[in-house]
């Protein structure tokens, strides 16, 4: 029997390779142990999207609607669930304003939240480092433009994805139950989402019966997964490091067949340069502090104690050399090697 959606198997073909490249990112992060928390809970969460609701359910009820797997399917919704042509099992809602309030608006508000308070943040630390950020990169090649970009493009994910994917598929839902005569009521009332609670099916005639409105909002609501799963693939799973962490994955399972591949020999890398904003200079290594030297302030070693007031001296004068003069550390270093007359 044929497939009752036109454009199978693109969507199922979809998810699968969606949920595998997130796999993917996981198994790397896995392996090089580095974990970014917020990045591993999104891309474990798309994973299992795409796999149930996009691969398994497309592939499964492809061609039918018909009642089945009901511990699979078994959510507590409207109705116990509802299977559709196409596209599978899924919760059942009522498409009622208070569903949209409690379910839908997530997708909306908490991408809001990051814009408003958080991204302006981001904007303006990188406004203001833009030159320093600049120059470094034109002097420094141990850190590629490349990976800030994807830095910022991940700060920016909420703003060119999320908000809009979650605005667009609510505008689409009412707009679906307005044209189809359904409504969005307040609320439909205890005793509508609770009679008749059996599951049920809908065909694939019937969702186009529903108006080109309902069936935009099914696809872009379904869609919606895999392409917010592509896109975190594209900023972490071909990275260098994820390609090295591929070819080692590579490299072991040929190994249990007898296959031993040529180990490739890694480029060369400058090491991690110093990048200055304004007229400090930072180290770009996490911990470390600016240092002062005092070349005047040594001690003769073997001369003996210094009394108190050549002591008090002494501190007097560092730490006026450090409020008047903030010399480069290695300036500092070369006239500190310079040897005594």
């Amino acid at each position: 029997m044929a497939a009752a959606d036109p454009t199978y198997p693109l969507y199922p073909i979809a998810c699968i390779l969606a949920a595998a490249m997130l796999l993917l990112v996981l198994l790397t992060s896995f392996i090089r142990q580095s974990w970014n928390l917020g990045v591993a809970s999104l891309c474990f969460w798309l994973f299992f999207a795409n796999l149930t609701s996009g691969g398994i359910n497309a592939i499964i009820w492809a061609d039918n609607a018909d009642i089945k797997l009901y511990v699979y399917c078994d959510i507590v919704q409207q109705l116990r669930f509802e299977v559709d042509e196409g596209f599978g099992c899924r919760s059942s809602t009522d498409g009622s304003v208070l569903e949209i309030l409690l379910l839908e608006s997530w997708a909306v508000c908490s991408p809001l939240v990051s814009v408003i308070f958080y991204y302006p943040k981001v904007a303006r630390i990188l406004y203001r480092q833009s030159r320093d950020i600049d120059s470094f990169f034109q002097s420094n090649n141990s850190v590629t433009r490349t990976n800030y970009v994807r830095i910022l493009v991940l700060a920016s994910i909420d703003i060119i994805l999320t908000l809009p994917i979650g605005i667009v598929t609510i505008i689409l839902f009412l707009t679906a139950n307005i044209f189809s005569g359904f409504g969005s009521p307040l609320y439909r009332g205890w005793t509508y989402d609770h009679t008749d609670w059996e599951p049920e099916s809908y065909s694939y005639e019937n969702a186009v019966a529903q108006g080109t409105s309902f069936l935009a909002a099914e696809y872009f609501a379904r869609w919606s997964n895999p392409i917010l799963a592509f896109a975190i693939f594209g900023l972490f799973g071909v990275t260098s490091e994820a390609r090295a962490s591929y070819w080692r994955i590579i490299c072991t399972f040929g190994g249990w067949f007898g296959w031993k591949p040529t180990p490739r020999t890694p480029r060369p890398r400058s090491p991690l340069g110093d990048i200055e904003f304004g007229e400090r200079p930072m180290d770009l290594e996490i911990g470390s502090q600016p240092s002062y030297i005092n070349p005047d302030a040594r001690v003769q070693q073997g001369a003996g104690s210094p009394s108190e007031g050549e002591r008090a001296a002494v501190e007097s004068k560092s730490v006026l050399d450090m409020e008047i003069t903030e010399e480069p550390r290695e300036i500092i270093s070369d006239s500190a090697a310079e040897p005594t007359q």
